[in-house]
């Protein structure tokens, strides 16, 4: 072959093997803003009464606007169905119904989705671009989105049926205000004592708070749209109860005249003292009211079924008994139901009367489920958890007018049958879907959530609706459970996510993040969106260990942040190591909330362990946080705080024991560089007492501070901030890089001096 031919033959090589020469550009990894702006379910799917549809609901962080965006999506079930049997390649895209934006402290823009009984419309709760909830209430045909509600309330919960629509109407939530300490309408001079420091200092703050018990007035819409408030029969004014943010179940009668709603109760007789419960840090007994406790408490109240008349505006309780609420260890949801002839009410969660005159049983337990005979006011319990071994109930509804059907959170079905005294179980079973497919959201740790049907007789499945198509395209790198024994033995879990392209054999710095973990969800930051950043972490080359801290006999004591935290860390940090995945050199740790006190624990204790630490919203064992529960909401915080913190209040001898215990008096020991980041005045306030030791000692410390801002943050541009400062934070410390944007210049230059002050500190040391 001559010269020319051995060219052709050399070029056309060239151009056949051109593209495998070509270095491919690095995968795009997982940000922060990835993060922010992915979307996630945050409702279940709901059918229209005639089953043509169904929608759900979905929520994502815009950027650069810095909003929340909520969806309300709506699917045909013919197409969905179609898709699944082949007649169509797919079913089409779902609608987006409505949209609701803002930037608000509070999670969930849209809630509580019920359709109308007509199957041609949606009520909801929505926040209209600021902190109220909205009653709104949208149509298909047209998808015209009405609120019935003024805007100057704040909607709680709300029930509806062919006649009527209630709700209860919250004071107006006033964000603007929450952190004014010179509210002009406050008084100028105030009798303090007794009053907590952020009451002092922030007169809006309970009311911002959503502090329980709150008054609210019970209103309803009626035909023509209009919202009125219900006249109480006796003082003539708008109807009121007390309130509570947390639970706000309400259901009508199906004439519409009356409602069975959960309410705090009015008053708490001694007789209520003799309730059992579980016993645990966080579960109280039943107070008896009296003239020298302070009523403004939910956590000395208790939850009770109430009966509010409609027509004739008067409320009085349903049952002579309190809820089981969360706080007395309760595991059933909290409903109501009517039977069809308003024969019945069915109701969950609650105890007993203890003072039956009409044969009915007398328990100090509580009862899974119970029927309220509305003539008599006879209670019946017919689910009794100390002989019943049931799961927890999801709900109750009636069949006709005898026949009650409880649902149970492994989706079983029991049916209940009135025979003459008593209520029969005539049927438990699992129930078939109601329409052709079934309708659920599929994810894992490392599967994004996607929405799937599942035909019901084929078992045939597909993915109708992934509202993160973007996510295609990234590296999420890979998270997989991981367990470790604690020096007590106990088994502990975790998920330890690595890096894309992790390398076999590489030791890689570790940031281990505190607070749990679902098991069954996504893993994207973490146990929230304060003080966490998962992934996105990862997509820095470290790895990530997320730990779920075990409870034990130290809880509540001040060994809790050693035994529930350090020795649990530093277990899973030398197994780690032992394993060769983790240079423990390099090892970062972040916490918030009761977790913060466990991370200031671990880095005082043993500071040679940790190479960087990150704490936000949390009180980390001072004074200054101490100080600040003296008149906090129950006497128990305080005494609580000085449990935790030290094992004593800080007097006399025992203030040795904060000496040698507690974080804020032992900052001298600090070797890692602690970033700090409070959300709001309150959680500064109590940081304040690691963040000034730190500067005053010169340690590198860096202090983020949000002034508007909630315990777990929920405004996209606030998220954006604290996760990225998280990620350059430890990815500066523990890998030495640096981010190149320009407009962190500052923050750069700031840790470098850090840097330098930290080397010279140890080089005068050693020398």
């Amino acid at each position: 072959m001559g010269t020319l031919g051995r060219r052709t033959v050399s070029l056309l090589l060239i151009l056949v093997l051109w593209p495998a020469l070509v270095i491919a550009d690095p995968p795009v990894r997982f940000a922060v803003r990835d993060s922010v702006q992915m979307a996630e379910f945050t409702s279940s799917a709901a059918f229209s009464p005639d089953r043509r549809h169904f929608v759900i609901v979905t929520e994502r962080g815009v950027l650069p606007e810095g909003v929340q965006e909520a969806t309300i999506w709506l699917f045909n079930s013919s197409e969905v169905s179609e898709s699944l049997n082949g007649r169509l390649s797919s079913a089409a895209a779902p609608i987006a119904l409505t949209r609701l934006t803002g930037s608000v402290n509070r999670s969930g823009l849209i809630a509580k989705l019920i359709w109308e009984f007509d199957s041609k419309s949606l009520l909801f709760l929505g926040y209209d671009a600021r902190e109220n909830r909205r009653l709104f209430r949208v149509r298909l045909n047209d998808h015209e989105t009405t609120a019935l509600t003024p805007p100057t309330q704040d909607v709680v919960g709300f029930a509806s049926n062919k006649t009527s629509l209630v709700y209860f109407a919250a004071p107006s939530a006033a964000a603007e205000t929450a952190w004014w300490a010179n509210d002009p309408s406050a008084p100028d001079i105030v009798a303090g004592t007794g009053v907590s420091l952020m009451d002092l200092l922030f007169p809006n703050y309970a009311r911002n708070g959503s502090g329980m018990p709150a008054t609210f007035e019970v209103w309803r819409v009626n035909g023509s749209g209009l919202a009125q408030p219900l006249t109480d029969s006796i003082t003539l004014e708008p109807l009121r109860v007390l309130g509570s943010y947390l639970v706000s179940d309400i259901s009508l009668s199906a004439d519409g005249t009356q409602a069975a709603a959960i309410t705090f109760a009015d008053q708490i007789p001694a007789l209520w003292e003799r309730y059992d419960f579980p016993h645990g840090p966080d579960l109280r007994g039943f107070r008896a009211d009296s003239p020298a406790k302070n009523r403004a408490t939910e956590f000395d109240r208790a939850l009770q079924y109430q009966l509010l008349d409609i027509e004739k505006g008067t409320r009085r309780p349903l049952i002579a008994a309190p809820l089981a609420d969360f706080q007395r260890a309760g595991i059933d949801a909290l409903h109501s139901a009517w039977s069809p002839d308003k024969g019945y009410v069915a109701i969950t969660g609650t105890y007993l009367p203890l003072e039956q005159r009409n044969g009915g049983r007398q328990s100090t337990l509580p009862c899974a489920v119970a029927v309220i005979e509305s003539k008599t006011d006879r209670v019946d319990c017919v689910i009794d958890r100390t002989v019943s071994k049931v799961g927890a109930v999801s709900a109750v509804d009636w069949e006709d007018q005898s026949r009650l059907r409880v649902r149970f959170d492994d989706a079983s079905v029991a049916t209940y049958e009135k025979r003459r005294t008593h209520w029969q179980l005539i049927g438990r079973r699992t129930p078939k879907p109601a329409g052709p497919f079934e309708l659920m959201v599929r994810q894992d740790l490392n599967d994004s959530p996607v929405l799937i049907a599942r035909d019901s007789s084929s078992g045939r499945q597909k993915t109708i609706f992934d509202p993160n198509p973007q996510l295609k395209g990234i590296d999420l790198g890979n998270a997989s459970l991981y367990t470790w024994k604690d020096p007590n033995g106990t088994t502990v879990q975790g998920v330890l996510v690595k890096p894309p392209g992790f390398s076999p054999g590489r030791r890689y710095p570790l940031v281990v993040q505190t607070h749990g973990f679902q098991q069954q969800a996504f893993f994207r930051v973490g146990a929230s969106e304060t003080a966490n950043a998962g992934r996105a972490l990862a997509g820095r080359d470290m790895l990530v260990l997320q730990v779920k801290e075990p409870h034990g006999d130290a809880d509540m004591t001040w060994r809790e942040p050693s035994v529930r935290g350090t020795d649990v860390y530093l277990s899973a940090i030398d197994q780690l190591a032992r394993e060769g995945l983790v240079d423990p050199t390099k090892v970062g740790i972040s916490g918030y909330s009761r977790t913060g006190l466990f991370v200031s624990k671990a880095i005082t204790d043993r500071p040679e362990r940790f190479a960087a630490a990150a704490i936000a919203n949390a009180d980390p064992g001072s004074l200054i946080g101490y100080y600040a529960y003296v008149d906090y909401v129950i006497p128990e915080y305080i005494k609580n705080a000085g449990n935790v913190f030290a094992g004593a209040p800080p007097y006399g001898d025992d203030l040795q024991k904060w000496l040698q215990r507690a974080p804020g008096f032992r900052t001298d020991r600090i070797r890692a560089p602690v970033l700090i980041s409070a959300a709001d005045p309150q959680h500064l306030l109590s940081l304040w007492g690691l963040y000034a030791p730190l500067r005053d000692q010169g340690k590198p410390v860096e202090l983020q501070y949000m002034r508007s801002g909630t315990h777990n943050l929920t405004k996209p541009l606030q998220k954006l901030a604290h996760q990225e400062m998280l990620v350059d934070w430890f990815d500066f410390w523990l890998n030495g890089h640096e981010d190149g944007d320009a407009a962190k210049a500052e923050e750069y230059r700031r840790w470098r001096q850090m840097r330098v002050t930290q080397r010279s500190e140890r080089s005068s040391k050693i020398n």
